[in-house]
């Protein structure tokens, strides 16, 4: 038996028989915040909590049973519409931290996430000149959109401060602390996995007691980790505020926004397929969207997706694919100095011919007749043509 507090083997797990891979809930993390928010007062989206099954699979739970407890039904955690209190998330968090006895279970938890944002918001981000742009831009949009939480931003001569903070009015003490822990964790990933360069951080501070062992959380900031402060905050050199993002590019920035922009505004479609469609939304910057996946973010076999979207709707799974890369990659033609073949990889496309050949179908032009008649305001270097859009 694997020691308390400690993820236990995967041999461990089989001798259980546990199989909680049969039943799979992704719950899309902080950056699902961000995005398509509704009125209600202190919520967020359920999606909060990406790769909860597993985390709590590696200390051999069984995470189907351990939610139903608490009153969720996994598909509850896999519809990225549906909202929750913030204190839901909470109790859920300190649920998992009862229940596995380890105090740092959300470190254990945010250590899966390793994709960090996902969807068009990841890419903003991404595409944001530097960290400083892309820090702003989350702090900004957190603070429109998310009740109850600022994230804020400020530098000091040599020093730079990213720090969270919730109204006090909203959560009791070991709600913030626990969510505060897991948002400046959440933080610190995608600074460290986003830029191009590596970022360091000097020092990290929490509101809340020290844990008993605190190893864990040294080890996951790689870097002081202090306890009982004033504020949850991150604190690294200003100098590296200017490292560039992993994909800076202003063009392929604003279409980025502009594609935001469009996807809030498009008339609503069926239940069945306004699902399907944002997932592909969510999926396609990521480069990985397939049926497969898409089942399994909503909890569907892909038999029967396939066949309700027939019979119901007279369209194929490939339909709605195609149709989202096209109008992804309409934005980027007219907003990015992308190459063409560029565009096509970054769309999905394994072969630029077929993107070209598809694109014709549906507009009857090709992607470089389309630009030409949609140029930028100002051409920028490296918009050259590329003879497979031909």
């Amino acid at each position: 038996m694997a020691l308390s507090g400690q993820p236990q083997s995967k041999g461990a797990r089989r001798r259980k028989n546990i199989n909680s891979g049969d039943v799979c809930y992704r719950i899309v993390l902080i950056s699902s915040l961000m995005t398509q928010f509704s009125p209600d007062e202190y919520s967020a989206k359920t999606t909060i909590l990406l790769n909860l099954d597993q985390a709590l699979d590696k200390f051999g739970l069984d995470p189907v049973a351990e939610l139903h407890k608490l009153g969720f039904k996994p598909a509850d955690f896999n519809d990225i519409q549906l909202r929750m209190p913030v204190s839901r998330a909470a109790e859920v968090l300190l649920h998992c931290i009862q229940i596995t006895h380890c105090e740092h279970f959300v470190l254990e938890l945010v250590q899966l996430q390793t994709a960090a944002i996902d969807g068009y918001f990841g890419m903003l981000l991404r595409t944001a000149p530097t960290l400083r742009d892309a820090i702003r831009i989350a702090a900004r949009e957190l603070y429109l959109h998310q009740k109850g939480v600022a994230w804020s931003f400020r530098q000091e001569q040599r020093h730079a401060h990213f720090s969270l903070s919730w109204d006090a009015k909203l959560l009791a003490p070991n709600h913030r602390f626990v969510l505060a822990e897991l948002g400046i964790a959440q933080g610190w990933l995608v600074m460290r996995n986003q830029c191009q360069r590596p970022i360091e951080v000097q020092s990290v501070q929490f509101v809340r007691n020290a844990p008993a062992d605190k190893r864990p959380y040294r080890r996951f900031f790689n870097g002081s980790v202090q306890f009982n402060c004033d504020v949850d905050q991150l604190n690294f050199s200003a100098s590296q505020l200017d490292t560039p993002m992993s994909h800076a590019d202003p063009h392929l920035h604003e279409a980025v926004r502009e594609l935001i922009r469009l996807s809030k505004t498009d008339a609503p479609r069926p239940t069945l397929v306004g699902e399907v469609q944002s997932v592909i939304r969510m999926l396609l910057p990521q480069g990985d969207c397939s049926i497969e996946r898409v089942c399994r973010y909503l909890m569907r076999d892909k038999r029967t997706l396939q066949r309700q979207l027939r019979d119901g709707f007279g369209l194929t799974f490939q339909d709605l694919l195609q149709e989202e890369r096209l109008k992804l990659v309409q934005v980027y033609l007219v907003e990015s100095a992308q190459s063409i073949t560029q565009i096509a990889y970054a769309t999905g496309y394994r072969e630029p011919g077929n993107m070209a050949r598809a694109f014709r179908r549906h507009f009857g032009c090709t992607p470089s007749q389309w630009r030409e008649r949609h140029p930028l305001q100002s051409e920028a270097p490296g918009n050259v043509q590329d003879p497979c859009s031909e």
